[in-house]
């Protein structure tokens, strides 16, 4: 995925995003990839909601709060947030 994440299981699947065991290939370390459904990439809305995850969850530190480490955009127009 996005050329460096390489998917090994589904986790979990949302309203929004499917999240996906996965691993940093560059970094070599384990890592949580979520992924936002095809169908709402053409969702505004959708999309400004993952966007502001993915920034929140920057400004929080916690023991029960995922850390982003890294957001993107695949090839086919997907967002992606990459956690621990």
């Amino acid at each position: 995925f996005a050329n460096r994440y390489q998917i090994l299981s589904i986790l979990g699947d949302g309203a929004s995003a499917r999240v996906y065991a996965a691993r940093d290939m560059l970094l070599d370390r384990p890592v949580a990839l979520k992924v936002i459904h095809k169908h709402l990439i053409s969702n505004q809305k959708a999309v400004q909601r993952f966007k502001e995850e993915a920034h929140n969850c920057t400004n929080l530190s916690h023991p029960s709060i995922a850390r982003v480490y890294n957001q993107g955009q695949a090839d086919d127009g997907r967002l992606y947030l990459v956690m621990d």
